[in-house]
């Protein structure tokens, strides 16, 4: 697949091009990783989680809703409780598109995997909507990243902004 990995290097060198020197070499690591982490995710959900044969409205709704509830509420736990703060402080350490996988292993799997993988267990995406839907989450990911996104709100005010589409953040008076 290698599409988290291809995605997130295009965007490392296009976004910090005059900056490339800039990155934070100790990060690497933990960004490579988890970059790992999130390939064979997909792979093996690619493989093994059995797709839907035909696209229909409710699968894409029930699948983007599924996931903007258990995205903003896994988010919003990692900020409210304690002991998963000490967890995703890391994530907020930078604000740069490179940066978007520079969490800890556990906030990437509980806040970005789960709600991705329960939610195509449930809805049973199409082998096309899915593909469409992974790309279209790197790229939400890496571009809420970037300097000057809605996002960047999430960073400077940490009480705001915790869902992926803003929907419940709008509902909730968390926008």
């Amino acid at each position: 697949m290698y599409i988290p990995f291809l995605i997130t290097i295009q965007y490392a060198i296009s976004s910090n091009s005059k900056q490339v020197s800039s990155i934070q070499l100790h990060t690497i690591p933990n960004v490579f990783c988890n970059l790992l982490i999130t390939e064979v995710f997909y792979l093996l959900s690619w493989i093994y989680l059995e797709s839907s044969d035909e696209i229909t409205f409710k699968s894409v709704a029930g699948f983007m809703l599924t996931y903007e509830v258990l995205y903003y509420f896994t988010h919003l736990a990692f900020h409210k409780f304690d002991t998963l703060k000490i967890l995703h402080v890391q994530k907020h350490a930078y604000l740069d598109a490179f940066y978007a996988w520079n969490c800890h292993k556990a906030d990437h799997i509980i806040i970005n995997i789960m709600p991705f993988a329960i939610s195509h267990i449930v809805f049973r995406l199409n082998s096309y909507i899915l593909l469409l839907a992974i790309i279209l989450n790197i790229e939400i990911t890496i571009r809420s990243c970037k300097l000057y996104s809605y996002y960047q709100i999430h960073h400077g005010n940490q009480n705001k902004r915790y869902g992926y589409f803003y929907l419940l953040d709008r509902l909730l008076n968390t926008y």
